[in-house]
């Protein structure tokens, strides 16, 4: 269901819904570039939001398409669009009980319908879901929404909360791909920095034996530093148990 929204109306985030490319996904000159873009071409996909009753308090929330709420605010801001845009209502026009449990759900919708517009990066996809866990999503039901397998969820979760400051840069820049990420977060995070510089000037000679090399090194050290278990653990675990 499509209808009209005032943009003063709307929020970016409400307490536990936040979406991470509100404040991450692109600076200043990029918002102002979609804005040029917006208003040459209009606003081709309307953003989806939903209202909540929160108590006494009523709230229409974005729940994707904040970028181009923030780039129609900067055109209005300019006098160069009307205080209005055409909204997806998520549920319809009737608002929903705001409770932790619908946020939940309305932020897993949201992420599915993001998703097949426009697919979250490599970046964005453990960044969202982050936020989702922490909301108290399961690795399940964030998979489902983003169309990716609960354990690869589980795995690149675990890659975000290891990886350092230097390869998180480079994985927003997509400059590594989601196996090497992996490892490279397993790696020790004192010497991760330095494998994460090797790995992206290897990958961009375009030699393959050197990144074959380096790929092999780099598992070598993160299976070093994973925790090891004991002779007498190893010999009650179930057979067929995975580690």
């Amino acid at each position: 269901m499509f209808a009209p929204a005032k943009l003063k109306d709307l929020r970016l985030e409400y307490k536990d819904i936040i979406n991470p490319r509100t404040s991450t996904g692109l600076g200043d000159a990029d918002i102002g570039e979609l804005a040029g873009d917006i208003k040459e071409r209009g606003m081709l996909q309307a953003p989806v939001v939903q209202a909540f009753r929160d108590g006494d308090v009523a709230v229409v929330v974005v729940l994707d398409g904040q970028r181009r709420i923030l780039a129609a605010n900067k055109l209005y801001d300019t006098g160069a669009w009307e205080d209005e845009v055409i909204v997806q209502l998520l549920y319809g026009d009737d608002p929903i009980e705001y409770t932790p449990k619908n946020a939940i759900k309305a932020m897993l919708d949201a992420a599915a319908i993001g998703s097949r517009r426009k697919g979250l990066s490599s970046f964005e996809q453990p960044q969202h879901a982050a936020h989702l866990r922490r909301a108290g999503a399961t690795n399940e039901e964030v998979g489902a929404a983003i169309d990716r397998s609960a354990t690869w969820v589980s795995r690149m979760l675990t890659a975000f909360t290891k990886a350092t400051p230097e390869l998180l840069a480079a994985w927003e820049r997509g400059e590594l791909p989601d196996e090497q990420i992996k490892d490279l977060a397993s790696t020790p995070k004192e010497t991760q920095a330095e494998k994460v510089a090797a790995t992206i000037e290897t990958r961009a000679s375009g030699d393959r034996a050197a990144l074959s090399q380096a790929r092999e090194t780099v598992k070598r050290d993160a299976a070093a530093a994973a925790p090891q278990k004991t002779a007498a653990a190893r010999a009650i675990t179930p057979p067929g148990t995975a580690d």
